[in-house]
């Protein structure tokens, strides 16, 4: 019978154990993170935010956060919603300050395009946009270059919405909407004038 020459294991040798991952460190999302706070949490705040993540909370980490959410202390698990909503305030101010530098108060406009807005008056201090008999009151339709009113103010929950005064209403030699007077206005579209 023929021996064979292949080496046995040894079994007083110890088999290598596999490299042991580091533990998972887990963030308290509800902490909140403030001038003075520090660790893990802190590193992720500033990992979001695009900074160094040292782990200290100091004035660069919170100058970052306010520039991204308006606000100077926040938790992680706030951080997505509070960034999202800033965000967008601030885009409908930049559309606000565009709109009213292009269609300041009082601007007489004309229509770039032909459309119908339904009217609303104004009565006993209050804008209406039924008649006293509780009917909804009827539509104007603009034409192409026809003269549509002077701006009286805008939709602050859409920017893009115009709000004007009728020309019937406000004379074109004007420089300010009377305010103590019965008028009608119309919701614009700001694409539809200039």
């Amino acid at each position: 019978m023929l021996s064979s020459n292949k080496e046995k294991p040894n079994p007083t040798q110890p088999t290598p154990e596999p490299d042991k991952a580091p533990p998972v460190k887990v963030a308290n999302a509800n902490l909140i993170l403030k001038i003075g706070s520090k660790g893990y949490e802190v590193q992720l705040l500033q990992q979001k935010l695009g900074i160094s993540p040292d782990g200290i909370f100091g004035s660069e980490t919170q100058t970052s956060l306010k520039s991204a959410t308006g606000l100077i202390s926040i938790t992680l698990a706030k951080f997505e919603s509070a960034k999202s909503a800033y965000q967008s305030t601030l885009s409908k101010e930049a559309l606000k300050a565009k709109y009213e530098a292009a269609f300041p108060i009082t601007k007489q406009v004309i229509a770039l395009v032909e459309f119908e807005a339904y009217v609303s008056v104004y009565r006993n201090g209050n804008w209406f946009s039924t008649d006293l008999d509780g009917k909804q009151l009827p539509s104007v339709t603009f034409k192409k270059t026809a003269q549509v009113g002077a701006v009286y103010s805008f939709d602050y929950q859409d920017p893009s919405i115009v709000i004007i005064a009728l020309p019937y209403q406000v004379p074109h030699n004007v420089y300010r909407i009377p305010q103590n007077q019965s008028y009608n206005k119309i919701r614009v579209k700001a694409s539809w004038i200039k």
